[in-house]
């Protein structure tokens, strides 16, 4: 394995390079990282085995940490983890030990670095790096990975890392090309894709978007052009990844309209190469040409979320956290049917929504709310792979909520209801923050072969500074009369875009973690529900809601046949569930429950 360079500085510290004389297949590098006092608390540990753990310190090294008189410290467990076998003795009898990095096996190296950095993968193109402490250096990374700091040059100037800066956000993710790595880390994650990077998005990830589209004037006015290739759809490959259209309705206009500008008489015949005329005010903001007015307020919005990432502050068990919870529709409208398969939508994100509350309550000191209760199943999950519509869900509002008068009026008493939740928290001093509203829903997606989860986040430029509800069907209950005006200036609402889209990424991630489906025919992370080309919006719920994070969660495509097998199966909606919570944790720095079980995507 290559070796080479001296200790160099690494993160805000000294990195140090150990070698071996015992043999040349140790990684010899070590990342450091910042080595103040203030920082060096910070650990990452991740169990592998009973008594042995993957350890990663801020301001220290990384290695393998034996615990317990009856764990690791033993030539049958810690033999097959060592260079040299034989060295296991100088740790015999310890009842707690640290093995660096560079006494272990090449191949336990490399399982100690992906237990460490659990958001990293290997692919054929090599492997991505998902910065997991603040001020992590290029040169370091390239230390601990390739064994050798200096290939830092060549690893900038490979595209996918443009304009990276010298000392990285947490959260940024880094591509080392296969060449420059070992074999045994050149290895592929099958299980693993690659983390988003939020902090490079405005710049390299923009700019490679920027080269799908090219943008022109014809008759009709401005328009972004697609090449469409081969095997590809107008629906999924061109309307669904460029725009925000939603609804089976809105999309086959939208197609239609597509077609008609592109001068295409059969969307099902479609020549390879032809191009694809996609009008101006029809492109979701990320891919609007650069300098336009929705363009540099997604950028602004990213730029935003990269500053802020990892400043809501940490919370070990969740000390502090407060967790909203909304299960989407409930009483006499229950969202989206199969009946043939028993599903309705309310009973599945009810069940979701469930199964996070004891969780929550069960591993963690976080306080819950929920905004909705099912009177006769209480808030006990269900084992059942189909289900009745039985219409008592009712809002907790005061007096409660029944939900007889149609979506709209729950939507919006919902917000009051949440608002009225977030300022009873503020007075009790929680920082907002530590404040999550989540609202879970389940999809039903215009075209069966999509599939997975997607989230929406508010939309900073499509929300309004003060929306008010006067209505008397409001004002019998006691949130209608004292919640029912929503304000906020441009500041808050890209604030809230910003956390928003940080959770929301969490969220994500611990789904690909469990190899649970996530939306990947355009973004997965939706800022607006697009109907028409007049009739744009941010769902109400976390439109008019105070609490500056939050997200709404569709977790699957009941049109699609495996997505409603998942949605079906109990253990699925726990493995959601635990992912949900899992995002939580990480997201405030909590220790992550290791779960095993997976039930597929």
């Amino acid at each position: 394995m290559r070796r080479g360079g001296r200790g160099r500085p690494g993160l805000r510290g000294k990195c140090v390079l150990y070698r071996s004389g015992i043999s040349a297949a140790f990684l010899g590098a070590v990342l450091c990282l910042q080595s103040s006092a203030a920082q060096a608390d910070e650990v990452i540990r991740r169990p592998l085995e009973p008594g042995l753990y993957a350890m990663g310190r801020q301001g220290g090294v990384f290695g393998l940490e034996v615990v317990g008189s009856q764990g690791g410290a033993s030539q049958r467990v810690l033999g097959k983890y060592l260079a040299v076998e034989s060295e296991w003795k100088s740790y015999r009898g310890r009842s707690s030990t640290f093995v660096p990095l560079v006494r272990l096996k090449a191949e336990q190296q490399r399982r100690v670095l992906l237990a460490v950095f659990e958001r990293d993968a290997v692919t054929a193109e090599g492997w991505y790096h998902h910065t997991a402490f603040g001020g992590e250096t290029l040169w370091a990374i390239c230390a601990l990975i390739t064994g050798n700091g200096s290939n830092s040059t060549q690893v900038l100037g490979n595209p996918y890392n443009d304009s990276l800066p010298s000392t990285l956000p947490r959260g940024t993710t880094v591509l080392i090309p296969a060449k420059y790595l070992d074999p045994i880390m050149r290895q592929v994650t099958p299980d693993r894709v690659p983390a988003p990077s939020l902090f490079r998005e405005p710049t390299a990830e923009l700019a490679s978007l920027d080269g799908a589209l090219r943008f022109g004037k014809d008759a009709q006015g401005a328009y972004a052009a697609y090449t469409i290739k081969r095997g590809e759809s107008l629906y999924t490959s061109v309307v669904a990844r460029f725009t925000d259209y939603h609804d089976n309705a809105g999309i086959l206009q939208a197609c239609q309209t597509v077609a008609a500008r592109s001068r295409i008489r059969d969307v099902t015949d479609i020549d390879t190469g032809s191009e694809i005329r996609i009008p101006l005010d029809m492109l979701s903001s990320r891919y609007q040409p650069k300098g336009t007015p929705d363009r540099e307020e997604y950028e602004k919005v990213i730029i935003e979320a990269a500053r802020i990432r990892g400043n809501q502050g940490r919370a070990q068990g969740l000390t502090g956290i407060v967790v909203i919870l909304d299960p989407g529709h409930g009483g006499n409208d229950p969202g989206v049917q199969s009946a043939r398969d028993g599903l309705n939508e309310d009973e599945i994100n009810y069940d979701i929504v469930c199964r996070i509350k004891g969780l929550l309550e069960r591993e963690t000191s976080a306080r819950v709310h929920v905004t909705m209760i099912d009177r006769s199943a209480g808030f006990t999950p269900s084992d059942s792979s189909r289900f009745t519509n039985d219409a008592d869900e009712e809002l907790l509002t005061s007096p409660r909520h029944k939900n007889t008068d149609g979506a709209t009026v729950s939507a919006n008493l919902r917000w009051m209801l949440v608002n009225s939740i977030y300022q009873a928290e503020l007075r009790r001093g929680v920082d907002p923050n530590k404040i999550i509203f989540t609202s879970v829903h389940t999809d039903m997606l215009y075209n069966e072969r999509l599939r997975g989860a997607m989230i929406y986040i508010p939309g900073a430029q499509y929300r309004r500074q003060q929306e008010v509800r006067r209505d008397a069907v409001y004002a019998v209950y006691q949130e209608g009369k004292s919640y029912n005006q929503f304000t906020s200036n441009a500041g808050e609402r890209r604030r809230d875009e910003a956390l928003s889209r940080n959770f929301a990424d969490a969220i994500l991630g611990e789904l690909g973690r469990r190899q649970i489906k996530r939306h990947d025919q355009g973004d997965p992370i939706r800022t607006v529900v697009r109907k028409d080309r007049n009739n744009v919006y941010v769902p109400a719920v976390i439109r008019n809601t105070k609490v500056p994070t939050k997200v709404l969660v569709e977790t699957a495509n009941m049109n699609n046949p495996t997505d409603r097998g998942r949605l079906a199966d109990p253990a699925w909606r726990q493995q959601f569930a635990e992912a949900y919570v899992d995002a939580l944790k990480r997201y405030y720095g909590s220790e992550v429950t290791t779960r095993v079980a997976q039930v597929g995507r």
